[in-house]
């Protein structure tokens, strides 16, 4: 249902905010809403709630920094990893401020194009939207900033999975590569030019390793 759909990205998506003194809860709580809607979804997250459980406020606000914030290939903000700072990156921005006051989506302190806001707006765009959106955005975006954590024992990586698992399980679409996606004419009728559907094939292979 739409309604569970917007709930379980909701939740997903405050898990990317800059975290307050009830992060661990918000943890649990997306945890929760995860498991009832495909158990065993928010088992990636135990460790994270775990070690927040342990920190104080202003450790859980470090260990946020440290991996988001000051580590450009973690950034949080998914036209950064598709087009870094090139001018289709601002077309990209202003196409999402437009849907997100369309579907009366807060911006916040954020751009448009932080993930905050674009996993918020997957559950509200209509299914064609959001399945090109979560391909050719949303999808790549988060296996660069998995790829630049493995191995280096972050508890954030779990969450990065999850939240790749559950946008790649709500949406049929195929994850497009930044490189494709810089090389695709201009002219789609849509927002966000459409992916190819599973049915039709994968229209490239899997993203590669972080830049």
């Amino acid at each position: 249902m739409m309604n569970d759909k917007i709930a379980l990205l909701d939740a997903l998506s405050e898990l990317f905010e800059y975290p307050g003194e009830g992060f661990a809860d918000a943890v649990a709580a997306f945890r929760a809403i995860a498991d009832g809607r495909r158990p065993g979804s928010g088992d990636r997250l135990a460790d994270l709630e775990r070690r927040a459980r342990g920190m104080s406020r202003g450790e859980v606000e470090e260990m946020f920094t440290r991996t988001f914030e000051i580590n450009p290939v973690c950034a949080l903000e998914v036209g950064w990893h598709v087009y870094g700072e090139e001018y289709e990156r601002g077309a990209l921005m202003v196409r999402l401020r437009q849907e997100l006051r369309r579907h009366d989506v807060a911006e916040g302190n954020e751009l448009p194009d932080h993930l905050t806001h674009v996993l918020r707006l997957l559950g509200r765009l209509d299914s064609a939207l959001a399945d090109d959106l979560a391909g050719r955005y949303v999808l790549p975006s988060l296996s660069k900033m998995i790829d630049a954590l493995s191995g280096k024992e972050c508890p954030y990586e779990g969450l990065l999975q999850t939240a790749h698992e559950i946008v790649d399980a709500e949406h049929d679409a195929i994850e497009i590569a930044p490189q494709r996606r810089r090389s695709d004419p201009p002219g789609s009728l849509l927002p966000f030019p459409m992916t190819r559907h599973r049915s039709e094939g994968p229209a490239c292979g899997p993203t590669g390793g972080c830049s």
